[in-house]
């Protein structure tokens, strides 16, 4: 970045994004009771670590909007920590770690980055539109994942061949459309 301003400003926002993420669910209220090992007093993440709240929003979001893909992805993803069903989806974590950044062309990035963290003020919390954000990629190559059945390897590394070519604004608009879906979810259960 050659401005100055706009360099302080995507810098101040970076150190932003490094504090602990507020939790995605807890954005939305929702509780996330599954994302616990089945075993009493089992870790599912690694010792000392914190589950990252984006991939359990994420978890929770295939899990509400689109069931038949959820339940793939939970077949395909083993059984790790004795049962666990969150442990296969710390593999997109790395989407998360890296905000999109190898998901999307490089000169798009920006625009991606802005969306996710304008988005804080629609939804309280950045980390819940990049939830959003990585539903909509899933969404959008649902059909191969399904009819291809691929496993968790498989579907990593099919987004890791696709990385710099999905289409931005396609996603995006994608993400938006499945906040207004749980918006409206959540309105029709009240």
């Amino acid at each position: 970045v050659e401005e100055d301003w706009l360099a302080l400003a995507c810098f101040s926002r970076l150190v932003s994004r490094l504090r602990p993420p507020q939790s995605a669910a807890e954005s939305f209220a929702i509780t996330d009771e599954s994302a616990t090992c089945a075993q009493p007093g089992a870790s599912c993440a690694q010792p000392g670590a914190i589950p990252d709240p984006r991939v359990s929003a994420l978890r929770l979001l295939l899990q509400s909007l689109d069931p038949q893909l959820h339940g793939h992805l939970q077949r395909c993803g083993g059984r790790g920590c004795h049962g666990c069903s969150a442990k296969p989806f710390e593999r997109f974590q790395r989407w998360f770690l890296y905000d999109f950044k190898f998901e999307f062309p490089h000169d798009d990035i920006m625009l991606v980055w802005e969306t996710v963290w304008a988005a804080s003020e629609l939804l309280g919390s950045s980390d819940s539109f990049s939830a959003f954000v990585a539903m909509a990629m899933l969404q959008e190559y649902r059909r191969q994942i399904l009819d291809r059945d691929l496993d968790f390897d498989q579907i990593m590394q099919f987004y890791d061949e696709m990385g710099g070519r999905h289409n931005t604004q396609r996603i995006l608009r994608w993400a938006r459309e499945l906040v207004a879906s749980v918006i409206r979810l959540c309105k029709a259960r009240v």
